[in-house]
């Protein structure tokens, strides 16, 4: 495995969160990739994207390890993107995500969301809420 998670009180540089505004911490990567512990779900992320359909939902951080420092990567998932970083922020749509890490045209790191937790959406939890006790009756 080439990726790690990083650690909770760990700032993401200009994005305005930290690692524990995103994930519990519980949250791995076992040695196949496997992601297992809680997303949070966030919404209104700006700093994320312009796009306003990437400023909601859940986020996971990942560390690539410090020996492809210096050398470009390439993440395949819902887009393809790629950068001199090592630290990446992803938008996990649903458990059936998946993204790929490439560096010289080798896998480096798969990452998989079956075995993860994702917490609901706050604002559809409280709609949902609501209309439920909009739709009860009194008891007479």
């Amino acid at each position: 495995m080439s990726g790690s998670v990083p650690a909770q009180k760990q700032t993401l540089s200009d994005l305005g969160k930290s690692v524990s505004d995103l994930i519990s911490p519980d949250t791995s990567i076992d040695f196949l990739g496997a992601v297992t512990g809680t997303l949070k779900y966030i919404s209104g992320w700006e700093a994320f994207s312009d796009n306003h359909d990437e400023q909601n939902g859940h986020f996971f951080p990942v560390h690539i390890d410090d020996q492809y420092k210096g050398k470009e990567i390439t993440c395949k998932g819902v887009t393809t993107k790629t950068a001199n970083d090592l630290d990446w922020v992803l938008l996990v749509k649903d458990r059936t995500s998946t993204f790929t890490f490439e560096c010289e045209e080798k896998t480096i790191l798969k990452l998989s969301f079956q075995d993860a937790t994702f917490s609901p959406n706050p604002v559809s939890y409280a709609a949902t809420a609501v209309k439920r006790r909009v739709g009860r009756k009194k008891a007479e």
